[in-house]
């Protein structure tokens, strides 16, 4: 299951259809956030949190020059998520 979020996520990151950032914020909540099972999954991933909280953030951004900064931390912490994992 971490697996299926993990590759969703990396998705995500490399934007393919370059789709604007704030769009990926939705992308990443869709992930993480709105999952049925996100309680139990923060509580065996807490680095979890933190992308979905990114990526909440990044969603409310739209536009704005603080995008960019904010996908780079999503970067950052989906890597360092996945080195927690293996």
């Amino acid at each position: 299951m971490i697996q299926e979020i993990i590759k969703k996520l990396d998705e995500i990151s490399a934007n393919p259809d370059n789709e604007p950032l704030h769009t990926l914020g939705s992308y990443i909540v869709g992930a993480t956030i709105i999952r049925d099972d996100i309680e139990e999954l923060q509580e065996q991933y807490p680095g979890l949190e933190l992308i979905g909280d990114l990526g909440a953030e990044l969603e409310t951004l739209g536009g704005s020059e603080y995008e960019p900064i904010v996908f780079q931390e999503f970067q950052n912490a989906l890597a360092h998520f996945k080195t927690t994992i293996q």
